[in-house]
């Protein structure tokens, strides 16, 4: 938060809370205790059924308690899990770190300075797992590092008594300013919905226009009064379609409720990997006559390749699945024969194959990359060594590396079986803007 007059900030300690997470369906909690390095999200590779495991327990999406042990699960790398033959990959990746800058005033209508020296304790917690906490200290610029969250969880900041959430969506994430907001006041967090790809990914270079919703949240204690909003960017690059909305009016937001102001922007010229771009929102009301000042941090990439796939079964009811894992930690599924289009990197992703159920269902595929490979017709007699060719490849520590991208990848799937390989598409070509 930002005032013409200067702000004071406090020496505060704050306290990260603790919630049950008991399910009302079951009266008693499985006696575990599980250790972090599992909590999270998982996704069952072959059919997308995820489950979450926290402190005490494993759970399927709905929050019901399963009746599987932690014991009767391995680790093959940080983000696979293995019981048996199945497999599960951890949803989002590895743990994430994020940061957020906290700031506020010391009273309604005057402030001082703060010196520099003082500092404050900021607590976080999962909204999904009361165990996953953290308090930090923040440094002189009121800036809080949050390490190790759980990936994909909601975290909810706790300073001086005032809450607000925020979701990280990849390691480094900024989420704004968090609001210091005096008893009987108000102030304001602001989060963001932006409709890129499923997985979330935006492009730049002109790929087209997104919708962006700005959520302008009341999170302190009184029904907000009339306020003036203004959005705005330091990046040229980045583009506002349409300069409306980009400053307005709104009032009589009560506690926990909303304003939503709906945008489109584009990003242009991208050379690099990815970009992330702040955007500004600045809220002055009338109550107080101060400044509210947050950002929203959106990234772009700088486009996307085309991974072609093909599949033939040889049998009624095997279906090929395959299973993308990018190289922030995030992944998809897709099935069968078709095009896959995923962010251009100068890292490696991770792209496992299963669906193979019994010997009369056994798979064969092919894969490689659009300007790359053209794929070959795989329905016919396969021979022993096309047969056994990459294995073994059926874990990520022996995960086969795709070095030759002009050579197409032409493998089969037995019974039970799953493949992993290594590729890279720093050398494809980027697809046009849709």
């Amino acid at each position: 938060m930002k005032n013409n007059a200067c702000f004071f900030v406090p020496m505060l300690i704050v306290f990260a809370s603790v919630f049950s997470c008991s399910d009302p369906e079951h009266e008693a909690k499985p006696a575990q205790s599980i250790p972090k390095e599992y909590w999270g999200t998982w996704i069952q590779m072959d059919n997308g059924k995820e489950y979450y495991i926290d402190f005490e327990a494993v759970k399927t999406s709905s929050g019901s308690y399963t009746e599987e042990s932690i014991g009767d699960f391995s680790f093959d790398g940080a983000n696979i899990l293995r019981k048996g033959s199945t497999v599960y990959f951890r949803k989002g990746g590895s743990a994430r770190s994020f940061s957020t800058t906290v700031s506020g005033f010391s009273d309604s209508r005057a402030a001082r300075m703060s010196s520099g020296t003082n500092v404050m304790a900021a607590g976080r917690r999962s909204t999904k797992n009361s165990a996953d906490s953290q308090t930090v200290i923040s440094d002189e610029n009121g800036k809080c590092k949050f390490s190790d969250a759980v990936a994909g969880d909601a975290q909810i900041i706790t300073v001086s008594g005032i809450s607000a959430t925020v979701n990280p969506n990849y390691d480094g994430e900024n989420c704004g300013t968090i609001p210091i907001v005096e008893s009987g006041a108000y102030g304001f967090k602001t989060t963001y919905e932006i409709n890129g790809d499923e997985q979330g990914f935006c492009y730049g270079n002109n790929y087209k226009n997104y919708s962006l919703t700005l959520k302008l949240t009341n999170i302190g204690f009184k029904t907000c009064s009339t306020s003036v909003y203004e959005i705005s960017c330091d990046d040229s690059k980045l583009s506002f379609v349409s300069e409306e909305n980009l400053t307005g009016n709104f009032s009589s937001i009560e506690p926990e409720k909303y304003k939503e102001i709906d945008l489109r922007v584009k990003y242009g010229d991208l050379t690099e990997e990815y970009v992330d771009v702040p955007i500004k929102i600045s809220i002055t009301d009338s109550d107080y006559e101060r400044t509210w000042e947050d950002t929203v941090t959106l990234r772009f990439y700088k486009g996307v390749v085309k991974l072609n796939v093909d599949t033939h079964t040889f049998g009624n009811y095997a279906s090929l699945n395959g299973f993308l894992i990018y190289p922030d930690g995030r992944s998809s599924r897709f099935s069968g024969s078709g095009d896959v289009l995923i962010p251009w990197s100068e890292k490696d992703y991770m792209l496992a194959f299963s669906g193979a159920v019994s010997g009369d269902d056994e798979i064969g595929y092919v894969f490689g990359f659009e300007g790359k490979t053209t794929l070959p017709d795989i329905s016919g007699n396969w021979t022993i060594a096309e047969v056994n060719a990459y294995e073994p490849n059926d874990s990520t520590k022996t995960s086969y590396k795709v070095e030759n991208l002009s050579q197409p990848i032409k493998a089969y799937l037995k019974p039970g079986d799953i493949d992993f390989y290594t590729i890279n598409c720093s050398t494809c070509s980027i697809e046009s803007s849709n």
